[in-house]
């Protein structure tokens, strides 16, 4: 409430005076009910908004309200701009982001929405300003004049690569030539990389090679541009399957014009074989003892022959793509390749580790003694190597007894008790 003074006026002293007036000849301080104040509202703000990087942003918001009205603006929680209600700034990478305005007068505070502001994806390109873009009544296009400007524009969005097409498996002789391609749709430019398994050969659309025994194999070809990546199906390049035959190419065979048959002018084919691929092979696995030791490889070409080993030790009669072990103990647990040939070629597996869970398959029983004997205790135990052992007394550990054996020599009552053994691997 604000409260003000009322003078009477010298008409109203007067009793025949038509002027108004309170009590004559008095002064009157009254309070008298103020204007209420009213809190800050939002009524409208700068909607979400794509810009590019160098452009000026300009946020804005409407309030209404008593005022006077302060403004804090925040870049996430960071406060920006100054006591106004509009945030100009020419934009830099850091200002990308989620923008609110908060507004207080002395009835209230407001927050605004969020103003989302992201980046236009742009390119640069330079504009210089030609004579007939100088003059006021030229008709060609122009920018203020006199001035270089260089502006970030829009650019097409880039789409990822996708492969349309590309060779087919293929059967093709030694000394033969190799042609492989990708057809791919997308945003240029693409970058390919071809590969022979998992080794790196040709970096082009289309890959070509002499065939050498080496190779055969499984080809895949990775393509790549700005907005990702993508890797072509399998191709597998085999060997053609020939006779056991020389071939000495006659003159005819020189002659692209001539109808004579032949191969590759001074190639000497001597192998029907497809060298081996290995596809696919088990994993490392740990085993519980007594379960069934099974491991596999997967692989292909012609006349396989496969060799299974055990820490580089050649498992007798282990000659199938899948070795089995029934009831596997600790002595199954190790390193174990199978190497795959022909008269193409070689391969093996990478190792396939084996291990197993440490269990107990004999113990002491429960003993008396006389004083002065030795304390034997002992554990048998089975599982991957090495296996650790600590015995306790009552559950407390008995320092430096690490073995399987543990022995009390001249034993007294303050050694009777329960023991317990505590086995352990790597597994």
């Amino acid at each position: 409430m604000t409260a003000y003074l009322v003078n009477c006026g010298p008409y109203q002293r007067k009793s025949g005076a038509a002027g108004y007036g309170v009590n004559l000849g008095i002064d009157q301080g009254q309070t008298l009910p103020a204007a209420p104040s009213y809190p800050p509202t939002i009524t409208d703000h700068t909607d979400d908004t794509i810009i590019a990087v160098g452009s000026p942003l300009t946020l804005t918001v409407t309030v209404t309200g008593e005022t006077p009205l302060s403004y804090q603006w925040y870049l996430g929680t960071t406060p920006v701009g100054t006591d106004s209600a509009t945030y100009n700034k020419t934009l830099a990478l850091e200002d990308y982001g989620v923008y609110t305005c908060v507004i207080t007068n002395v009835a209230g505070i407001a927050t605004s929405d969020e103003i989302r502001v992201r980046a236009f994806p742009t390119g640069q390109y330079q504009i210089n300003v030609g004579p007939n873009q100088r003059k006021s009544n030229a008709s060609g296009y122009g920018i203020s004049q006199g001035v270089d400007q260089t502006q970030s524009l829009p650019v097409a969005p880039a789409y990822p690569p996708t492969i349309t097409d590309h060779t087919d498996d293929t059967i093709i002789a030694v000394g033969g030539e190799l042609l492989l391609s990708v057809t791919v749709s997308g945003t240029a430019p693409f970058f390919y990389q071809w590969y022979l398994g998992t080794t790196p050969v040709g970096n082009a659309s289309t890959y070509s090679k002499t065939l050498v025994l080496a190779d055969y194999g499984i080809y895949t070809c990775m393509v790549t541009n700005s907005a990702g990546s993508v890797t072509s199906d399998a191709i597998q390049v085999r060997s053609f399957p020939v006779e056991k035959y020389g071939v000495n190419p006659g003159p005819n065979q020189w002659d692209n014009s001539n109808v004579g048959y032949g191969v590759n002018v001074g190639v000497y084919q001597t192998t029907s074989e497809i060298p081996p691929v290995i596809i696919d092979q088990s994993s490392n696995d740990c085993l519980t003892r007594g379960d069934t030791l099974s491991i596999f490889v997967s692989a292909t070409g012609t006349t396989l022959v496969y060799k299974w080993y055990q820490d580089d030790i050649l498992i007798p009669d282990a000659n199938d793509a899948t070795y089995t072990k029934p009831l596997a103990v600790g002595t199954d647990c190790g390193s174990y390749v199978c190497k795959v040939s022909n008269s193409a070629g070689e391969v093996e597996t990478t190792p396939i580790i084996i291990t197993m869970f440490p269990i107990v398959v004999s113990q002491s029983g429960n003993s008396e003694i006389i004083r002065g004997e030795s304390l034997v205790v002992f554990v048998i135990a089975d599982g991957s190597e090495p296996i650790s052992y600590q015995w306790y007394k009552d559950g407390n550990m008995v320092l430096g007894a690490i073995e399987a054996t543990y022995i009390k020599p001249e034993a007294k009552g303050r050694n009777c008790g329960v023991y317990t053994c505590e086995i352990t691997n790597n597994t």
